[in-house]
């Protein structure tokens, strides 16, 4: 893996990817657009386009700080897949 390159100002292209290809359920599509609007708030990033994918998601975005986006990442990618998958801490997928 390489260091993810960041550039204050500058938009960002993110794919996330997923081994399921289940992201386009409307259940799924709905999590996955509420963690996007909830936590792109909560971190200040600004969404310029987002598209969903059968199996990966691409995002544009614009991040105030690296720290930001790191948090975001971190977040965003860790609620879709434990929101998805209704896993938590301590209780196993089925």
């Amino acid at each position: 893996k390489l260091k993810r390159s960041y550039s204050k100002g500058k938009t960002l292209h993110v794919v996330f990817r997923s081994h399921s290809t289940l992201l386009r359920l409307p259940r799924n599509r709905r999590i996955i657009g509420s963690c996007l609007e909830q936590f792109s708030r909560k971190f200040k990033i600004r969404i310029y386009q987002n598209s969903l994918n059968s199996n990966h998601i691409h995002i544009a975005l614009l991040a105030p700080s690296k720290s930001q986006l790191q948090g975001f990442l971190r977040v965003f990618a860790g609620q879709v897949a434990q929101r998805i998958t209704t896993s938590t801490k301590g209780r196993s997928l089925k």
